[in-house]
């Protein structure tokens, strides 16, 4: 898709699988709009949205929810890939603290991708639930190029705070500006490297 603008309110609940696998570039998707698009029940980590190669491209005013065995974001793109997928003002999250995800939030596997005035919370809760593979953090980057600024997090009940916020095996993330909410932080948000490059700032402790 190429030059797309979507505009308006879009409600999508009660649907199975990933219902937007989206590819392309120079788009504004829901800038004009919003989305509230919900899964509730175990269906094998599958994403609510997969942008796959989806360049130059702003995405705003998503609510997303995540609730038990799904995943929201999956961003996925090759080498060669643009960057400038552009996610901004969306609130990514479980349902609540006491009806959360299982396990991450978001995946970034390839292409360059910058999240931006995030709500990001209430995941984690049971990562072992999943054996496609292992969730590690709310956001895990495996490759490719991940600005994250801006965030505003809550941890569900069942998720300890020693369960990163970021984690990096692969590609590179810039992490600033996170903030823990909720009343139940001890310290900051927790972002940690096995692989890749990681660039924190003073708001997170990085390990």
């Amino acid at each position: 898709m190429t030059l797309v603008t979507t505009k308006g309110s879009w409600t999508c609940v009660a649907v199975q699988d990933t219902q937007f696998s989206l590819r392309g570039s120079d788009n504004f998707l829901w800038v004009a709009g919003d989305m509230n698009y919900g899964w509730a029940g175990a269906n094998g980590g599958k994403y609510l949205m997969r942008f796959s190669n989806l360049a130059k491209t702003a995405v705003r005013h998503l609510y997303l929810t995540a609730r038990g065995g799904s995943r929201a974001v999956l961003v996925e793109g090759p080498a060669s890939q643009q960057g400038g997928l552009d996610i901004s003002d969306c609130v990514i999250e479980g349902q609540n603290a006491g009806d959360p995800a299982m396990g991450a939030l978001i995946v970034v596997k390839g292409g360059g991708v910058s999240l931006t005035n995030t709500k990001l919370n209430f995941g984690m809760a049971r990562p072992t639930d999943f054996k496609d593979q292992k969730d590690t953090a709310l956001i895990m980057v495996q490759g490719g190029t991940a600005l994250i600024t801006n965030t505003w997090t809550n941890r569900a009940t069942a998720t300890p705070e020693s369960v990163p916020v970021v984690a990096v095996s692969g590609g590179a993330a810039y992490v600033s500006r996170v903030m823990g909410m909720g009343g139940n932080w001890a310290g900051k948000p927790k972002v940690v490297r096995t692989g890749g490059t990681l660039v924190p700032d003073a708001t997170v402790a990085a390990a």
